[in-house]
C-alpha cells in the first residue's frame, strides 16, 4: 500500500476518534439538526464535501502517476464499483475499509490468475463481488429489520 494512503487512513481513523468534528459526521447522514449543538449544518457538509473531494483527487493523482509515471490510456477499470463493496464491507470505518479494500484486492488478484492459468472470464471476479455485495446487504436487511420466521396457528412443527 502507498504511503499517502497509509497517512490518510491514520488522519481519518484519528480525527474519527479524537475531534469533535469526527463525533459529529457520521450522525449527519441520519440526522441534519445539529444547530443545537453549535454546528453549522451548510458549512459543515461543504467541509465534508472539500475534503472527499481533495481526497478522490489525491486517490486520482496517485492512480494516473502509477508506478510507470506516466499518463495511461484506460485508467479507471471500474474502482467505483468495487468502492461501494469496499464502502459496505468495511462499515464506513477507515480501518475497517483497509481491511475490506485489501481483501477485495486479493480477489481481483485471485480473479487474474484464475483468468490466466484456468482461461476463465474476468466476469467470473465481478460476479463473485456482486454476490459478496448483495449477501452483505441482505444480512444487513435481516438484522436491522429482525425478519422472524413466524408459525401460524394450527401449524405444527415437523419433526
Amino acid at each position: 500500500m502507498s504511503r499517502p494512503a497509509s497517512a490518510t487512513v491514520a488522519a481519518r481513523a484519528g480525527i474519527d476518534r479524537d475531534s469533535a468534528y469526527g463525533a459529529v459526521v457520521p450522525p449527519l447522514v441520519l440526522s441534519t439538526n445539529f444547530s443545537f449543538a453549535g454546528f453549522n449544518e451548510k458549512r459543515l457538509t461543504w467541509t465534508v464535501f472539500a475534503i472527499s473531494g481533495a481526497l478522490a483527487g489525491l486517490a486520482g493523482i496517485i492512480e494516473v502517476a502509477g508506478t510507470m509515471g506516466q499518463l495511461q490510456p484506460s485508467i479507471s477499470p471500474g474502482y467505483g464499483f468495487t468502492a461501494i463493496i469496499v464502502a459496505f464491507l468495511g462499515r464506513l470505518n477507515p480501518i475497517g475499509c483497509l481491511i475490506a479494500g485489501i481483501f477485495l484486492a486479493i480477489t481481483f488478484i485471485g480473479g487474474e490468475n484464475a483468468q490466466i492459468s484456468l482461461r476463465l472470464p474476468l466476469d467470473v471476479t465481478r460476479v463473485f463481488q456482486g454476490l459478496l455485495l448483495f449477501y452483505v446487504l441482505a444480512c444487513d436487511a435481516f438484522l436491522v429489520y429482525r425478519v422472524r420466521l413466524v408459525r401460524g396457528e394450527g401449524q405444527e412443527r415437523a419433526a
